[in-house]
């Protein structure tokens, strides 16, 4: 499975992509803008966007979930430290991963993401919020 990591904070992103690469997922990414998260979206086939809030170019993460949800028909994951920025896109979300947390957490939140596009319902990670 794919997965699209948008995450303008470049250890975090690296962290997150080491851990979803040793989980045996393909990592699209890191992006560190919307547009740039944009251009990789339209070039590679995903299932699960992973998505901070407070991008490098403001606070995009909202209108890209609405986007890449609408398009590419993916859930879309938040992983934001503001829940209520978030809180205000949960239409094109299925939640929110609270920062701080544990990269390895990022995983069994990309499973249970990868579920709800299944029609299942996911035993989310307890720092994992869904909507």
């Amino acid at each position: 499975m794919q997965v699209l990591l948008v995450e303008d904070n470049v250890l975090l992103a690296v962290a997150l992509q080491a851990e979803l690469e040793v989980a045996g997922y393909g990592v699209i990414g890191p992006a560190h803008s919307a547009a740039q998260a944009r251009a990789l979206a339209n070039e590679h086939d995903f299932e699960v966007a992973v998505i901070d809030i407070d991008l490098q170019d403001g606070r995009t993460g909202g209108t890209l979930a609405k986007e890449l949800s609408h398009d590419h028909s993916c859930a879309v994951v938040f992983a934001t430290g503001q829940t209520h920025l978030a809180r205000e896109w949960c239409d094109y979300a299925v939640g929110v991963l609270k920062k701080p947390f544990n990269p390895k957490t990022v995983v069994r939140t990309v499973e249970g993401a990868s579920e709800f596009l299944s029609g299942k319902t996911p035993a989310w990670p307890y720092q994992f919020e869904k909507f």
